[in-house]
């Protein structure tokens, strides 16, 4: 066993020293040197040493040389007051939906910097025109920009290999700094702003991936401008080959394919990209297998997860994320029998992904809900207030929280159970307003912060919280929705009156029809109880052969 660990340790050091050399031909290191020579260059010893690990990544395993600014502590010395937030798929399918409902109705609103509205009409050869778009790659986008001469002393990289450390002097930005991207990314944004400003180019930014969508009539003229601006401002970039892939249809952006074949119609998909799921799959399978997996296993999974994920494209996978986010800290922090059974309901969850269809309509009124929850003199009631856009009715209800919930968690949680009574009124109404959400928008109150952010996570630490999680998670594998979750105080709360039973008194104050009392299905009620005793079990399907009415 030495042996065989002591040879894939070589192979390990031979192709991070192959790709470490290939950079030095590319100017981008220096070196190898010795210590002697690093401290010879610098003229003195107190430069700073990053130890540079490999990365394999991919079905193809291609390797990413990691230089670990944490182990040389070179990013404790860097802090920042503010957070990075990047243009993600959620970005991308916002832009894609404003173009989808300008489309349709026919005009484009700006919001000017003198708080006006701006109001223009679509030309009518874009309003008939189909749509496609591409993602523009940079090409090595940290290694085309180069690091202060002041700080170079403190970018050196190295590994052992053959029996003796060497090292490389870093001229530009190393991959596994903090500081790096932030650097990075504020460049990135420049580029971004110019593409939307100079080239009308409407566009996300992601890192080095520029997601661009456009009319088929300016797609051309579009594609060969922002190559020749990025060429005249010195940046490589895929001009050929898989990254270099021109404006379609159905083009892929950040781990999803989004298409655009009927935009022009207010309609895009959003799916997984072609093979993301079966390699996803694959990786997992082998986890199970083993009974076993390492901390890079359950990053690379996590990130792949993360793009599957998104709030437009599935929010049915965030207890997976969160999940494998936990082995990625503590690798064992479940045990064989439970990490078998998580990768069996990834793997469950991952092929019955729907895709994603949006309409434009679907984002002008969203579908309104209010829900809260009471817990006086050892008695659970709730209550909800719904508004439907589509038919412009309200609907004022009470809720019913069964008794064999309630007891159980009296026995997990003890007598404080509003969260757990909060949770339980929006999941009874999600499951209730389900065909009426269906890839629709809406935006939900909710009258109790920690409710509210299970909701939105996806875990918990709490049994019966994750438990009901799980339950909410499954209906938006089914039947999925983009539901934005907000809080909302008592007072200011419209069904706190139907949660104290006052139905009929809020319907009347609200304008709104009187629905009675909101029961939802044994099946559900034991798909919770399940998830207590069973937290990693795939769910049976929860709407089959239920019906509802919103």
């Amino acid at each position: 066993m030495g042996a065989e660990h002591s040879k894939m340790e070589d192979c390990v050091q031979d192709d991070l020293h192959e790709a470490t050399m290939k950079e030095v031909e590319l100017g981008h290191l220096h070196g190898p040197l010795s210590e002697e020579e690093v401290t010879a260059h610098f003229g003195s010893d107190k430069w700073l040493f990053n130890p540079r690990f490999a990365l394999y990544q991919g079905a193809e395993s291609k390797i990413r040389a990691i230089d670990d600014g944490k182990r040389s502590s070179l990013n404790l010395a860097y802090t920042t007051n503010f957070k990075l937030e990047l243009y993600d798929v959620d970005t991308l399918a916002a832009l894609v939906a404003s173009v989808a409902d300008s489309l349709q109705l026919g005009k484009v609103s700006f919001d000017m910097e003198d708080d006006t509205t701006c109001t223009v009409p679509v030309h009518p050869d874009v309003a008939s025109d189909t749509w496609s778009g591409r993602t523009l790659d940079l090409s090595r986008a940290y290694k085309q920009l180069a690091v202060d001469k002041a700080s170079r002393l403190l970018s050196v990289v190295g590994y052992y290999h053959r029996n003796r450390w060497v090292f490389f002097r870093c001229d530009v930005l190393p991959f596994g700094a903090v500081a790096a991207v932030y650097s990075f990314n504020r460049v990135s944004r420049s580029l971004h702003h110019l593409i939307c400003k100079l080239l009308w180019g409407p566009c996300t930014c992601f890192y080095d991936d520029y997601p661009t969508i456009s009319p088929n009539a300016s797609s051309a003229i579009l594609s060969k401008a922002m190559s020749a601006m990025l060429t005249l401002l010195g940046w490589d970039h895929a001009k050929v080959g898989v990254k270099a892939a021109d404006f379609s249809s159905a083009f892929n952006a950040l781990g999803i394919s989004v298409q655009l074949g009927n935009l022009n119609k207010g309609v895009f998909i959003l799916c997984n990209k072609e093979g993301r799921i079966e390699r996803l799959c694959a990786m997992l399978e082998a986890v199970k297998d083993r009974g076993v997996i390492t901390r890079s296993e359950a990053a690379q999974i996590q990130g792949h997860l993360n793009f599957a994920s998104g709030f437009f494209v599935s929010k049915a996978l965030r207890f997976l994320v969160s999940s494998f986010a936990r082995l990625a800290d503590i690798p064992r922090s479940l045990g064989s029998g439970d990490l078998q059974r998580l990768c069996d309901l990834a793997v469950t969850m991952l092929k019955a992904m729907p895709p994603r269809q949006y309409r434009s309509e679907s984002f002008r009124n969203p579908f309104l809900i209010f829900t809260d929850g009471a817990w006086e003199d050892g008695r659970a009631s709730g209550g909800a207030v719904t508004y439907n856009p589509q038919t412009g009715e309200s609907k004022v209800f009470a809720v019913e929280i069964p008794l064999k919930l309630i007891d159980k968690w009296l026995e997990e949680v003890g007598e404080q159970l509003i969260s757990q009574i909060e949770f339980f009124v929006y999941l009874a109404l999600r499951f209730h307003c389900r065909e009426a959400l269906f890839n629709k928008v809406g935006i939900a109150w909710i009258d109790n912060e920690a409710a509210r952010f299970v909701a939105i996570k996806g875990s918990s630490d709490s049994f019966s919280l994750l438990a009901m999680s799980r339950v909410l998670q499954q209906l938006e594998l089914e039947l999925p929705s983009s539901v934005w979750l907000e809080r909302v105080s008592s007072f200011s709360n419209p069904s706190d009156m139907p949660s104290r039973k006052r139905v009929k008194e809020a319907a009347k104050l609200l304008g709104a029809s009187e629905s009675g009392v909101l029961r939802i299905p044994d099946s559900v009620i034991d798909a919770i109880l399940l998830m207590h005793r069973e937290p990693y079990a795939s769910l049976n399907a929860l709407s089959k052969g239920v019906n509802s009415s919103a």
